[in-house]
């Protein structure tokens, strides 16, 4: 079972990270970073889900040293309520995702599963990739979640593979992929408004529940019929991903990664996920289409 560490100085908060994920999960616990460190190297846990602020060493301090010491462990970052500069931080280094302590209830169960399922590769298929040394691959995609989660997959052999990530930045990838193409289908096709975004957030993931709100949209030509085309180019460089909707479009000039510190609406999480995770991310003028590249890291990198 996939083994869980919960790093938090405050004990409710560390039972309600396991309420949240109990019948997932197995669990090991720390109340610092230093605690946390020490628990990683006897227990060898999968994922770590930590708070920020924290005595003796924080979160911050705790995600630096597991990024040296043990870059493949992917950590997740609990903030608080008005950090959301203070999480792109997180990211830029190395934390696989966030969750505001505000959202706990609903967000952290989706935020866990997604970056467990992206850890999980074809060892035997990496190795085979590991002699590519130029790809590239077109896809049109309907509306349909189903199909992000092995397309992310498939990115993140091809560029775990060429060397262009290690362990750790190949879920962070992924991460950032994931968001993209859910903003391009329910953003960008369906034009879902703002308000129903958060609940179709935690829909996606239950399987064979129906959603009334996206069903209506599918039904209806004008948006259901819309596709999304995937661009992806992998070359000993780098990776470059170009996702386009068929839809209006968005202002995306204040989401610019120069302006993303000033972003506080967790409507805007997933823009924010992506301009931490990759080194250059362009919208054309309309905004329908997004491209995203990530540059060989120097080091880490896969052999």
């Amino acid at each position: 079972m996939t083994k869980i560490l919960v790093v938090d100085d405050n004990e409710m908060d560390r039972m309600l990270v396991t309420h949240l994920l109990s019948d997932l999960y197995e669990f090991v616990y720390a109340s610092d970073g230093a605690q946390g460190l020490a628990v990683c190297e006897s227990e060898c846990p999968d994922v770590v889900v930590t708070d920020l602020i924290m005595p003796n060493m924080d979160g911050m301090q705790m995600l630096s040293e597991l990024q040296a010491r043990h870059p493949e462990i992917p950590v997740i970052m609990m903030t608080s309520e008005g950090s959301e500069s203070t999480a792109a931080e997180a990211m830029d280094r190395g934390a696989a995702s966030y969750v505001a302590k505000r959202h706990l209830s609903d967000r952290l169960c989706q935020t866990v599963n997604q970056v467990v399922d992206l850890m999980r590769a074809d060892r035997d298929y990496v190795r085979l990739l590991h002699r590519l040394t130029y790809s590239r691959y077109v896809y049109e995609l309907e509306n349909d979640f189903s199909l992000i989660e092995p397309l992310v997959e498939f990115v993140q052999q091809i560029a775990f593979a060429e060397g262009i990530c290690h362990e750790g930045s190949r879920n962070r990838i992924g991460v950032a992929l994931g968001e993209a193409l859910f903003n391009a289908m329910y953003h960008g096709n369906l034009e879902l408004p703002k308000e129903q975004i958060h609940l179709v957030r935690n829909w996606v993931h239950q399987e064979d529940v129906p959603n009334p709100i996206v069903e209506e949209r599918l039904k209806d030509p004008a948006y259901g019929e819309r596709k999304v085309l995937v661009f992806i180019t992998c070359t000993v460089e780098k990776l470059q991903v170009v996702i386009e909707d068929q839809g209006n479009g968005f202002d995306h000039q204040c989401f610019s990664k120069e302006c993303r510190s000033k972003i506080n609406s967790s409507l805007h999480r997933g823009i924010l996920l992506i301009a931490s995770i990759m080194d250059e991310v362009i919208y054309n003028e309309a905004g329908n289409r997004v491209t995203l590249t990530k540059a060989r890291e120097t080091s880490h990198a896969a052999s």
